[in-house]
């Protein structure tokens, strides 16, 4: 099985931003045309293509073994269908390079796709590159789009088995929160990994403030420990255990 790992799934995805389907409304785009091969306009309107986007990306990095058993699939319910073991009703525990699916109209039934790049603030928002999507129709706007929504829009995810890795820098050797004093150097050894693990995007300026707080809370979360927003004995070790 061709192994990839989910940073560069996702660098692949993300350089498709604005690639869009022409003509509007057609469906026709350089992802069904592969996937379905090259026909008359007309015939790719019904081939709706959030899932295809993601078929592509595998495909084309040469990990097609990852997506759906080596096997095309164009809808999102059969996908999930043909993936049952590896679906999970959850948004709580997200990584990179996770298939995630959609509901918007509170009926909790899958409508889109797309694949996670990270959480929003304070993991009330998740991140994703989607294929087919658009600012006035979330499931068939035809464009490839970074877009960010509510956490509550997520019905499930599928993890692919990706290459993973832990982490290789200095893990802190004290428990840090926002409510303890800690030494500069192992707020700074925290925010490197946290940055490291979920993209938080956080200054390394050894101060435990209010978003190394929140992002410390997001990694708790996802990792099923208590979210105290406390670096302890326990979200230490656990930390050296976490592969990405």
């Amino acid at each position: 099985m061709a192994k990839i790992t989910a940073d560069k799934l996702v660098k692949k995805a993300r350089s498709y931003k604005g690639i869009k389907e022409s003509p509007v409304n057609s469906n026709k785009c350089i992802f069904t045309e592969v996937y379905c091969g090259k026909h008359p306009t007309s015939y790719y309107r019904p081939w709706y293509w959030c899932v295809i986007f993601e078929w592509y990306n595998f495909m084309i990095l040469g990990a097609s073994e990852l997506f759906n058993h080596g096997k095309k699939c164009a809808s999102c319910n059969q996908y999930v269908a043909n993936n049952k073991s590896q679906y999970k009703k959850t948004a709580k525990d997200l990584l990179k390079g996770d298939l995630v699916y959609f509901t918007f109209s509170n009926k909790r039934t899958i409508e889109h796709t797309g694949i996670f790049l990270k959480y929003g603030k304070n993991a009330d928002t998740i991140i994703t590159v989607d294929g087919n999507t658009g600012s006035t129709n979330e499931a068939n706007g035809g464009a490839v789009m970074i877009r960010e929504r509510k956490r509550s829009c997520v019905v499930g995810r599928i993890r692919p088995a990706y290459k993973r890795r832990g982490y290789t820098g200095l893990f802190p050797g004290q428990t840090i929160s926002i409510k303890e004093k800690a030494s500069k150097k192992h707020v700074k050894r925290l925010q490197k990994f946290l940055n490291w693990a979920l993209d938080a995007g956080l200054e390394i300026d050894g101060l435990c403030g209010p978003k190394t707080d929140s992002w410390l809370k997001v990694y708790q979360m996802i990792r099923s420990l208590r979210q105290d927003g406390s670096a302890g004995p326990i979200t230490r070790t656990d930390m050296k255990k976490f592969k990405r």
